[in-house]
């Protein structure tokens, strides 16, 4: 969703949408697609019908006549209502990002790890000195200033953080696919410390950045 979860590519099924719409007007067909566009890039939409008709571009006489063919298709969540197969369409790209994000950092983690540490000199006797390989040039597309170790070293001591960061936001994603079911005990600590998955399935589009993050610091903080 919007807040963090936007995503540049929405899954689309044409088959499946051309089933779902086959009995409805050109209007109407027409009128739902642009609907999941809005939510895919807005999250949730508005309930209240005049805010729908100025999306789609229409009075509100036109949406009225529209709406009662493609109002089946959308939930209703407090003062928004979503399409909720687009929404698990959603969560699957995003535990996708966030797996492969992970695996990534993990590759990286042990890629690093396989690099020999930065050696002081001083001590080296100097037929050695002479012997040893020069040191690899600085990357020319770097702007930062060169580290007192190795990037490397660097990487290396950041890596776990970012993997740890990735986890959360895989088990954020598993939580919303499974409604709160899981067997991850950090998840289910992280899942009491924000109040329970009724707390997430209540959530608004403004309130789903601050919860995501509370639950991602809870599931890093948990033991």
């Amino acid at each position: 969703m919007s807040g963090g979860k936007s995503l540049a590519m929405m899954p689309w099924f044409p088959r499946d949408f051309i089933a779902s719409t086959r009995a409805m007007r050109v209007a109407e067909r027409g009128a739902y697609r642009e609907l999941l566009d809005f939510q895919w890039e807005m999250g949730r939409l508005p309930s209240a019908h005049d805010a729908l008709a100025r999306l789609l571009g229409c009075d509100l006489v036109e949406f009225e006549s529209i709406w009662p063919a493609i109002a089946i298709k959308f939930m209703h969540a407090g003062e928004f209502i979503y399409n909720q197969r687009l929404e698990e369409h959603r969560e699957k790209a995003l535990l996708g990002r966030a797996k492969k994000r992970q695996a990534a950092a993990d590759t990286n983690a042990k890629r690093y790890a396989k690099r020999p540490q930065n050696t002081s000199h001083s001590d080296t006797p100097s037929d050695t000195l002479s012997a040893s390989p020069p040191s690899p040039s600085p990357s020319p597309i770097s702007k930062s200033p060169k580290p007192p170790l190795k990037k490397g070293a660097v990487r290396r001591r950041r890596s776990p953080d970012r993997a740890e960061r990735d986890r959360a936001l895989v088990a954020w994603s598993e939580v919303i696919t499974t409604q709160g079911v899981t067997e991850d005990s950090k998840a289910q600590r992280a899942l009491r410390a924000i109040g329970g998955y009724s707390r997430i399935r209540l959530r608004t589009v403004n309130e789903e950045p601050q919860l995501r993050s509370a639950f991602c610091e809870a599931y890093r903080a948990a033991s």
